[in-house]
């Protein structure tokens, strides 16, 4: 194989990708301003003032009336350098650059990535080798970085939700067949773009106005764009170590973590010294601006390693028949990892000597040195050009976000147009008509190009062009100012002679800019400019056919329903904020419309994002016994005070931060994209995972669910005293500031186990064979005591309901909660009751099932009958008792008044005439008492009287033989005489007998027996 004709193919390929990458590089950064930035940069830059006043003006934050002291040396830094502040509030916004931040920091762990950058901000401080002012700079950035982190926390929550969910990825956003994505990325840019409007100082109206302050050569400035300038001024070599240098280590995708971050089964693939890269991304993420240089530079390392082996190897040639190609194995250690190289080259296996090949001798000599001499000096130019990458994101952030640096491209760009004479001030000159045309493309002109009046040749010509491949001298001959552009025209001519890139006056170059940005973006840019210049206009349109790229029709897109955009101006708190006008559409076509006016601005106090987004750029200053204080004065009322709130510990080498310290000890914020960060879901909005998303087990959660703040139930009185909410009503009325919406707190070490509680029942209750029965007189209680709270704080939620049913419940506040089954309750079910106890850290709960018994055992009483008895007739006690309930827990049966067994024999020869009662009583396990009662007459008959003396006789009670002859005769006579019907005869027979009973009294005859026996015969004599 020929090495030239290896070599041609391989600069064909580079000349073809330095075309491609030098196109789609200046646009990716000169127009992916189209991120989830939920508070545009201005609006980041105008809340976070709040917070950098605050504290600058005495070293103390203001929260909710109270003075908090914050660190000496973080005040020192914003006050000297609030350039560097500003500039770390554009945040992953613009730094190390926009495609880094958006594609690696703010969807995914940024708590981790804030972590990192405070940690090595702290330790940056004790470098020796970094003078103060650098220190200061590094500190105040950092600080500025967590700034912007707490304002997306709350904007995300507010955008999210008009937007319908979370900004999709660009190949979500290409889903031409199911538009849900790209409807959801329009609305985050209409809407943001609505709220940034609104925000104090900005400038949304396109007419020329004169800028409060600021002057040009001509006098006061006048512009299409008054927004308030911003100045930054970033610690850019410090930015490269902590975020860009490949060989330090990331917090996400660290390398020689031995983890397989990317699940491509290979731990730490793509960093330095350890396996190479595999598949098509490396495990860390630096955006892939910085990763494609990267990843160059590898190539470039293995390139170079073979041509080196190459040299290393005098050719035979291959007509020789003893020169034979062989293949070498190269291990090169390249900045994406180990690798190994196949290097084919011609070996001489002659016993003697083989031809040489003049043509490697040639190259040899001249051509493999020359390559590796320009390999090394490009892989140094894109070591060069990384390390001063931050510089591009500063850069890019003037020429995005700064309305300074656009009117100062104005200027200079329309310097020239002004007549003698000429102030800014008039609206239609030539000047005016010069600055009102200055676009994005010329203000990267003016910043990246080299455009202005700088000693600065600017970004693309110092770095960039050496760093896709172009010779150093170009950067050497290339004059100041636009002659940049000029060259890079050349060069692209030669490359591409029908395409004229980089200069935005030319149409084709332009058309090709705004194709490739359409393409990357997953929609017109042109379109996105006037969805940006015009959001009141879009948020009144309910749907639209826009044009998409990669599809030859337009898509239909729903944007906003009716009551959205009245929706964010409640929220603002902005009232008939609109006035008349017209819009010019991206086609040309001029629309009545509205727009807002220019007194139309939300405040804090009326605009709760925002209000909060101040609050945590306040707390995130803090350390650990500020926020400690914080929530000490802050803490529930019911909290006992010798309990402590003190929840956050500075870790070692830094403060604590808000931002960043979960409870867990690991960074509670996973995104900045998300929503409801502070909480473990993202109720009350979301159920993720969120519409237009391809993945349907991608959460969105924006948090871990272990921010102190809400997490912990010490402090979460703090959040909703510290925080506004505006999703759940008004934020001031009971419970509306925040609710729990079923994502309980949870308590500290020192606070789990202190509340207990005791569930009782009282009065009529029993359990029976493991069933719990309560009855009619009953009380359920549920009596709390807590080691951390007051009895009053506590509160008690009860349900009593069948098994089976919903559940209804009741609260009632204290230590003591106590109820009783309904009064109706069905006998014939199973009840329930739930409870739950807590005070505001624990929940103690129990369940109880139990059944009522209202009703008495039934008796069923069936001897002695309820007829008369003969004094000689024999009867006994007879009953069942039953209960289909609790059951019978005691019974018992009386007869005249004594308690008798059951079956106990009722002998009438024993019993004196008259009423006699046998009584059964019966009561089941819950205190139900059951009574029967049978009653009956023992009446005597001349009969009964004569089988009475028989048996009286027989057991000697009566003992005299002439008593029982009389007394046998008169009851004998007596009982003719009934026979025969002659009844006063036979009263006066027994009469006789009674008195022949008295005279024999405790004679003849038994005391006892003859006065029963005299009882039986009077009451036989009454009847008659």
């Amino acid at each position: 194989m020929s090495r030239t004709a290896g070599r041609r193919r391989s600069f064909t390929k580079l000349a073809a990708g330095l075309t491609a990458t030098a196109a789609l590089t200046v646009t990716t950064l000169v127009v992916s301003a189209l991120p989830a930035a939920a508070f545009k940069p201005y609006t980041h830059n105008a809340t976070a003032e709040n917070a950098y006043d605050d504290v600058t003006d005495d070293g103390q934050v203001t929260i909710e009336g109270t003075e908090y002291t914050v660190r000496a040396e973080i005040v020192t830094a914003l006050q000297n350098q609030p350039a560097a502040y500003n500039a770390g509030v554009i945040g992953p916004d613009g730094f190390p650059d926009l495609a880094y931040g958006q594609s690696a920091i703010h969807p995914d762990e940024t708590g981790k990535w804030l972590q990192h950058v405070m940690t090595e901000a702290w330790d940056a401080q004790d470098d020796a080798g970094r003078s103060a002012a650098e220190k200061e700079q590094i500190l105040a950035f950092a600080y500025g970085f967590m700034t912007h982190a707490a304002g997306d926390m709350w904007a995300h929550t507010l955008i999210n939700q008009v937007a319908e969910g979370v900004f999709p990825g660009v190949g979500e956003i290409l889903d031409i067949e199911d538009p849900t994505a790209l409807e959801i990325a329009l609305r985050h840019v209409i809407a943001e773009g609505y709220v940034g409007d609104a925000t104090a100082g900005y400038d949304g109206n396109s007419l020329r106005s004169q800028v409060a302050g600021e002057t040009d050569e001509t006098g006061p400035e006048y512009s299409n764009d008054a927004t308030p300038a911003f100045a930054y001024a970033a610690p850019n070599e410090w930015i490269y170590e902590t975020l860009v240098d490949p060989n330090n280590p990331l917090p996400v995708g660290t390398c020689g973590d031995g983890l397989d971050d990317d699940g491509d089964g290979t731990a730490d693939d793509g960093c330095p010294g350890l396996a190479y890269t595999v598949g098509e991304d490396p495990e860390p993420n630096r955006g892939p601006l910085i990763d494609y240089f990267i990843d160059l530079k590898a190539e470039l390392q293995i390139e170079r390693a073979a041509i080196a082996e190459d040299l290393g190897y005098e050719d035979c040639n291959i007509v020789d028949p003893d020169c034979f190609e062989v293949v070498q194995n190269v291990t090169v250690d390249t900045v994406r990892g180990v690798t190994v190289k196949a290097v084919t080259v011609q070996e001489c296996r002659a016993e003697i000597f083989c031809v040489t090949s003049l043509i490697d001798e040639a190259d040899d000599a001249v051509v493999n040195p020359a390559i590796i001499a320009y390999l090394d000096a490009w892989i140094d130019d894109i070591d060069r050009g990384l390390r001063h990458w931050p510089e591009l994101g500063e850069a890019l952030s003037k020429t995005l976000f700064d309305a300074g640096t656009f009117r100062d491209a104005q200027n200079f760009l329309c310097d020239g147009d002004a007549e003698e004479g000429e102030t800014d001030e008039v609206l239609d000159t030539d000047r005016a008509k010069c600055e009102d045309g200055v676009g994005i493309f010329q203000v990267a002109g003016y910043t990246l190009g080299g455009l202005n009046d700088s000693d600065k040749p600017g970004f693309i010509n110092e770095y960039l062009l050496s760093m896709l491949g172009a010779p150093d001298f170009v950067g050497e001959v290339v004059e100041e100012g636009g002659d940049v552009f000029l060259w890079l025209q050349d060069l692209m001519q030669t490359i591409m002679p029908d395409v004229d890139v980089f200069d935005p006056l030319i149409a084709d170059a332009k058309e090709l800019v705004l194709e490739l940005a359409s393409e990357a973006l997953g929609f017109d840019v042109e379109l996105l400019s006037d969805f940006l210049k015009h959001p009141t206009h879009w948020m009144e349109v309910g749907s639209a056919d826009i044009d998409v790229p990669f599809s030859d029709d337009d898509v239909h897109v729903d944007l906003f329903d009716d009551g959205d955009r009245e929706y964010l101006d409640a929220v603002m708190g902005l009232v008939d904020p609109l006035v008349g006008d017209q819009v010019e559409l991206p086609d040309g076509t001029i629309v009545p419309s509205s727009r807002l006016k220019d007194s139309a601005q939300w405040t804090l106090e009326d605009f709760e994002p925002a209000y909060d987004a101040v609050q945590m750029s306040k707390l995130l200053l803090l350390d650990a016994n500020g926020l400690n204080q914080v929530i000490s004065d802050h803490r529930s009322p019911g909290l006992l005070p010798s309990v402590s709130t003190a929840i956050y510990t500075d870790p070692a080498g830094r403060p604590a931060n808000v931002m960043i310290d979960g409870l867990d000890g690991q960074p509670w914020l996973r995104s900045i994209d998300s929503d409801h960060s502070w909480r473990a879901d993202r109720l009350p909005v979301f159920d993720s995972p969120d519409p237009g998303h391809h993945s349907d087990e991608e959460p969105h959660y924006a948090g871990t669910g272990q921010m102190p703040l809400w997490e912990s139930c010490v402090a979460r009185s703090t959040f909703r005293e510290v925080f506004r909410d505006w999703e759940n009503g008004a934020w001031y009325l009971p419970g509306k500031n925040f609710p729990d919406h079923g994502d309980a707190p949870s308590a500290p070490a020192w606070i789990a186990g202190s509340l207990s509680a005791d569930f009782q029942i009282a009065g009529d209750e029993a359990v029976v064979s493991g069933v719990q029965w309560v009855g009619v007189d009953h009380t359920f209680t549920v009596a709390a005591t807590d080691d951390s709270f007051t009895p009053e704080s506590l509160t008690t939620t009860y349900s009593v309901h069948p098994a089976g049913a919903q559940p209804t419940w009741t609260t009632v506040n204290g230590a003591v909660a106590a109820f009783a089954l309904p009064a109706d309750a069905d006998e014939n079910l199973e009840w329930v009751i739930e409870w739950k106890t807590a005070s505001e850290c624990e929940t103690v709960s129990g369940t109880q099932t139990v059944r009522v018994d209202r009703t008495a055992p039934v008796i069923d009483l069936s001897q002695p009958a309820a007829t008369g008895y003969d004094t000689d007739d024999f009867a006994s006690v007879q009953y069942t008792i039953t209960d289909s309930l609790s059951g019978v827990e005691t019974q018992s049966v009386q007869f005249d008044g004594t308690e008798v067994p059951t079956g106990y024999v009722l002998d009438m020869f024993t019993l004196d005439t008259g009423a006699h009662a046998a009584v059964a009583t019966a009561t089941d396990f819950v205190g139900n008492t059951g009574t029967a009662t049978r009653a009956f007459t023992l009446l005597a008959t001349t009969e009964s009287l004569s089988n009475n003396l028989t048996r009286a006789v027989a057991e000697k009670l009566v003992t005299d033989p002439k008593v029982e002859k009389g007394l046998r005769d008169k009851l004998n006579a007596a009982l003719k005489s009934h026979a025969t019907g002659k009844h006063p005869t036979e009263v006066n027979q027994l009469g006789a007998a009674v008195e022949q009973l008295q005279g024999q009294l405790g004679k003849g005859v038994d005391a006892v027996f003859a006065q029963r026996m005299i009882g039986w015969t009077n009451d036989l004599i009454a009847a008659h």
